[in-house]
């Protein structure tokens, strides 16, 4: 299965709702591609939502450490939800659950933004 970013935005919140397996070069350039994409078009605040998100790699996760760095160099936040126990333990033994700050629900992180609880909504895949 390959990689899927649908996008969503809610109030000012970028959602990349992360689908599929998150391994190798072609999926980090996905995920990639369109974080920049919302950072372009100056998003400041994004929520990954890994509710579908069934495996990644270290160079996807490199590459989620390089969205972070960009998005705080200019002065934007990040918030993941939805994180499997798997998921979450590779962010311990890497030693990264520090440096992101999670959230149980989509809703939650959209509060964590100030942002309308979550509405049902077609997100509009990336190409």
């Amino acid at each position: 299965m390959a990689l899927n970013v649908s996008r969503n935005v809610i109030s000012d919140v970028l959602v990349l709702q992360v689908q599929g397996v998150g391994s190798g070069v072609e999926a980090a350039t996905r995920f990639r591609d369109a974080a920049r994409q919302g950072l372009d078009e100056g998003h400041r605040k994004i929520v990954l939502d890994f509710a579908q998100l069934t495996y990644q790699d270290s160079m996807f996760l490199g590459t989620l450490v390089e969205t972070y760095a960009a998005l705080k160099n200019m002065k934007g936040n990040l918030a993941i939800v939805n994180v499997s126990q798997r998921t979450m333990d590779l962010f311990k033994v890497t030693r990264l659950e520090s440096c992101f700050q999670f959230f149980d629900t989509l809703s939650e992180g959209l509060e964590h933004f100030g942002a309308p609880q979550a509405r049902t909504a077609t997100p509009t895949p990336e190409k």
